[in-house]
């Protein structure tokens, strides 16, 4: 088994560089998120339904990217570890090419727009996986204790959502100032969320360790095959690459309609700010209580079966309660779904470790980065398909940018918002429901 050592700064010392990384990927691969397809639909002029194309395909390829970065970094440890040298090289390149992804010109042809956009977008995903698979690695590595660990994501996945809601609060202000149909404002802005995110990367490479290290040759010479035989005996593993999978599909399927929402079906981009925060306050504190929820049914599927089958209970009636109808109830439906979601959020990432400690015992290879990344590509799958889709059933429904929606328009975002997104969480807490590995078993195995 992999071995525990110790050294570098406490503990304490190491999730706080952690947490700031984190809230760091908000003002590059949040931001992209969240305002990409905008930028391409109503500033840049490329249709909806060719920007979907260019989501779906080159997300694809990031979850391909992903995996063989994940078994490429298990295999080639250094004598600083095995993922903090990529955390530190890709850092400066995520940046680069965040503003190269939002430097088009609206005056080009549209051949030219979309040669920019597929590059740009490819060259930035390239990037960004060279420096997020080994920091998501992190987690699993920083510590052998499982409480510890349940810390560390928990840590780290309320400062996710506290840099998404800092983003978006600062978009917001911004693009209300500027509005969201000039490419120069998109680039502006992608300047200062440079200047903010890069020092915060630059904190986990130089403040953690890896104290848990892989034990003997074997790890430097297991092949692809071999990672493939070991998690298709790892029913565990399968059923949380499902969860993931549906998890990315609906979250960043449902970040990708929210501007659209609040412009389009609400007419008040102002509600679109206090949205964020209603949304983003409750995930923050839902993601740090994830760790102590998760105590009171010892068994992670059953905590995240009742947690995703509540919240997709929840959107599916947010559907009808419009802001238009009841602005409190709207808010107070907001605040108890965003509450649920951080707390499955965490607890969706808090399984990792130990799918990677339950994989070295079947195996005898310790494959953090593999695990991660490959939960990962089945993550961006969903995301590739949900943001994707977003734009082809926008372009089915008629949607014209910048232009008054019909009705069918409006229910079709309306339904898109709460309704695919509320089926679908609750098809992920029945999943979740044959999840059996626990901290008993893992103890009983070893």
């Amino acid at each position: 088994m992999a071995r525990d050592r110790q050294s570098g700064p406490r503990l304490g010392t190491q999730i706080f560089a952690y947490t700031l990384t984190n809230i760091g990927t908000a003002f590059s691969w949040g931001y992209i998120t969240s305002y990409f397809m905008m930028f391409c639909t109503d500033a840049v002029g490329i249709s909806a339904a060719a920007c979907s194309v260019l989501l779906l395909v080159s997300r694809l390829f990031d979850g391909f990217t992903d995996s063989a970065c994940g078994f490429w970094t298990d295999r080639r440890p250094t004598r600083w570890g095995r993922y903090r040298p990529w955390v530190l090289c890709c850092a400066p390149l995520v940046v680069v090419c965040t503003c190269l992804l939002f430097s088009s010109n609206d005056q080009w042809p549209m051949w030219q727009k979309l040669l920019w956009a597929y590059v740009s977008y490819f060259l930035y995903l390239l990037a960004f996986t060279g420096f997020s698979v080994p920091l998501d690695s992190m987690a699993s590595v920083m510590s052998g204790d499982p409480a510890d660990r349940a810390r560390i994501i928990s840590w780290r996945s309320a400062a996710g959502i506290v840099g998404a809601l800092i983003m978006t609060q600062i978009a917001t202000w911004y693009f209300a100032g500027h509005g969201t149909d000039q490419v120069e404002s998109y680039f502006h802005l992608t300047l200062l969320f440079g200047c903010i995110s890069l020092p915060l990367f630059l904190l986990t490479p130089l403040l953690c360790r890896e104290r848990i290290q892989p034990r003997g040759e074997r790890q430097r010479h297991f092949s692809l095959r071999e990672v493939v035989r070991q998690n298709l005996h790892n029913r565990p593993f399968w059923i949380a690459v499902a969860g993931h999978f549906l998890n990315g599909l609906i979250t960043y399927g449902r970040v990708s309609i929210f501007v659209y929402y609040f412009k389009y079906v609400a007419g008040d981009m102002a509600l679109y700010a206090t949205f964020t925060l209603l949304m983003r306050v409750p995930q923050i504190f839902g993601a740090w209580v994830g760790q102590h929820f998760l105590k009171l049914f010892r068994s992670p599927g059953r905590a995240l079966a009742v947690l995703y089958l509540a919240y997709g209970l929840t959107l599916t009636v947010n559907f009808f309660v419009s802001p238009a109808q009841s602005l409190p109830a709207f808010w107070v439906l907001t605040v108890v779904s965003s509450f649920l979601f951080g707390m499955s959020y965490a607890l969706i990432y808090i399984i990792i470790p130990d799918l990677v400690d339950y994989g070295e015992y079947l195996s005898g290879v310790r494959n953090d980065g593999g695990i991660s990344a490959t939960l990962d590509f089945a993550n961006k799958v969903g995301m590739a398909i949900g943001t994707s889709g977003m734009g082809f059933v926008l372009a089915a429904l008629g949607f014209s940018a910048n232009m008054p929606q019909t009705p069918q328009v409006m229910w079709g975002i309306n339904a898109l918002m709460f309704i695919g997104p509320g089926v679908l969480s609750m098809g992920i807490g029945v999943l979740f429901l044959w999840y059996k590995l626990d901290r008993t078993v893992l103890h009983a195995g070893e």
